[in-house]
């Protein structure tokens, strides 16, 4: 199992580098070659998220009802990137994509032949839609207005965070984080998260990223800023691993699909960013 997971991890990672490789040296606008990559991945977590939230509702979860989450899913993470890194985009666009993919839920559930759960799937849908989309469209709206730089930190210190919860959590953990919707998640395992995040992002902004010269002569209030991002990354991809732990466990299923050998679904990889990312870009947002 961990063999398998260090492979599918180890390709996921070769394939996100190649992109964005790609996407510098061709200098694509603002990340177009990452996004449409990324649209494809978000249109697999959506129908997935859809598939969760069916099931757990004991719904059938076979197409065409999860396609009408994918889809939502995919094209909110165009439209979210687009509206962050180009002033010109309608934002009426990011409350007409959720709308779209329940009007597709809704045309699905009356082909059926009925109306039977149609707001269940509907509700499935908008999730999907927003959590999925808008998530990943965030991260790459970042992408495109900063730089790769910002996402492949971002990218890594979540999966620090991660990991270091997780082998943690194995050697010394004792105490239940919340046994009810995870029950392998440990309090040492979230504090060896967070100190690993919060480490790793003091490794790279003193010593790797540019110093501002303002924050020269002061260097206790720069080592905290510079923990900062770690520690909100950490927190943040908590809450997005517990959230889809949530719709896992509801749904009665281990992975939220078998895409991913030795990980399972695409959202299971992606959980915690959904949550991360964003909430990194809100803080960044107020403080500004």
């Amino acid at each position: 199992m961990l063999r398998q997971r260090l492979i599918t991890g180890s390709l996921l990672i070769a394939l996100l580098a190649g992109v964005v490789w790609l996407d510098v040296t061709t200098q694509s606008p603002n990340g177009l070659l990452l996004t449409i990559v990324t649209a494809c991945f978000a249109f697999v977590g959506g129908v997935e998220m859809t598939r969760l939230v069916d099931a757990g509702s004991g719904l059938n979860t076979k197409a065409p009802f999860p396609m009408a989450g994918g889809l939502g899913a995919a094209a909110m993470t165009v439209v979210t990137w687009m509206a962050l890194t180009d002033s010109s985009t309608p934002e009426g666009l990011l409350v007409v994509v959720p709308m779209g993919a329940v009007v597709l839920s809704l045309i699905a559930t009356a082909c059926s032949r009925g109306c039977e759960h149609a707001v269940k799937r509907a509700s499935g849908a908008a999730l999907a839609s927003v959590w999925v989309g808008g998530g990943l469209g965030i991260l790459l709206g970042g992408y495109g207005e900063v730089g790769w730089q910002l996402l492949l930190v971002v990218v890594a210190l979540t999966k620090i965070a991660d990991t270091g919860a997780y082998f943690t959590g194995r050697l010394i953990g004792h105490h239940k984080l919340i046994p009810w919707v995870s029950p392998g998640k440990t309090w040492e395992g979230l504090a060896g998260g967070v100190v690993s995040a919060m480490l790793a992002s003091i490794v790279y902004f003193e010593y790797i990223a540019v110093q501002s010269p303002s924050m020269a002569d002061d260097h206790v209030t720069r080592l905290l800023l510079a923990a900062t991002p770690g520690l909100v990354l950490a927190i943040g991809g908590l809450f997005g691993d517990l959230a889809i732990s949530m719709l896992k466990r509801d749904a009665g299923v281990k992975d939220s699909g078998s895409l991913l050998p030795g990980m399972g679904g695409v959202l299971d990889v992606l959980d915690s960013l959904l949550v991360a990312g964003p909430l990194l870009w809100l803080v960044a947002s107020l403080v500004q």
